[in-house]
């Protein structure tokens, strides 16, 4: 898409993007977005390819003018400007939480005041502000990693592995699969006096099942299997060796 003000979108009102990608755009300012006074929210989004190198072009991936721009959870790769090759900010307020912004060719990653919402991460250069970590992201090629559009795959080793703040994600990513946190529950064995223990025999201190056995936990969104029961007898030392495998 081209156009002189947001190669893909111009919004000057209320606009909340979702699990969306914004490749090969381009305009004179904005290369896929021109938020030109208006409150724009971005979410779980990837930006690259896009472009805004006339010779007053500012904002390749997105040029936020006097309005309010909150970036959420969004990766921004290989977006080119004459000034902020990933985001331009001139007049409004622009925020980036749990966002990536790299790899820019042209005008750097960004222009003007960046607001750093926390966890964030830029490369090569630190435009988007200095308490923003600046590391390579080690990002794979724009590709289909499932889901409805194309992501960013993070490569093993990537500084943003695990790196975001839980606070600020939503229940899936921008593939619509759940994040990927395992989540371990256990509790202590047997109580120490003969009190409630769920019918098993004895408690603390013996070898029945009333004090040895534990309730266990076990939540792992990425393998994407039905809730069931194990029967294996295991215990609290296979924990970390069955992970690693």
């Amino acid at each position: 898409n081209t156009a002189a003000y947001g190669g893909a979108i111009y919004n000057d009102d209320t606009l909340d993007i979702t699990d969306s990608a914004f490749s090969g755009n381009s305009a004179t300012t904005g290369g896929g977005i021109w938020n030109d006074g208006g409150a724009l929210t971005v979410t779980d989004s990837v930006f690259t390819g896009n472009n805004a190198v006339t010779p007053v072009g500012n904002g390749g991936a997105i040029s936020n003018l006097t309005g309010t721009a909150t970036i959420l959870n969004s990766t921004f790769s290989g977006n080119s400007a004459v000034s902020g090759g990933g985001i331009s900010n001139s007049g409004g307020t622009t925020t980036l939480r749990n966002t990536i912004i790299a790899n820019s060719p042209a005008g750097r990653n960004c222009a003007g005041t960046i607001t750093d919402g926390g966890n964030n991460l830029q490369f090569p250069d630190a435009t988007c502000g200095g308490g923003i970590p600046t590391a390579d992201p080690l990002l794979g090629a724009l590709a289909d990693n499932g889901g409805p559009t194309f992501t960013h795959a993070l490569l093993p080793g990537s500084p943003a592995i695990d790196a975001a703040n839980p606070a600020f994600c939503p229940a899936t990513d921008q593939r619509g699969v759940a994040r990927d946190t395992i989540v371990i529950f256990m509790t202590d064995n047997g109580p120490q006096q003969q009190r409630y223990n769920a019918g098993m025999r004895a408690f603390k201190g013996t070898v029945y099942e009333g004090g040895i056995r534990v309730p266990f936990f076990f939540r792992w969104p990425a393998l994407g299997s039905a809730p069931r029961k194990v029967a294996v007898n295991s215990a609290h030392i296979d924990v970390v060796p069955t992970l690693l495998e």
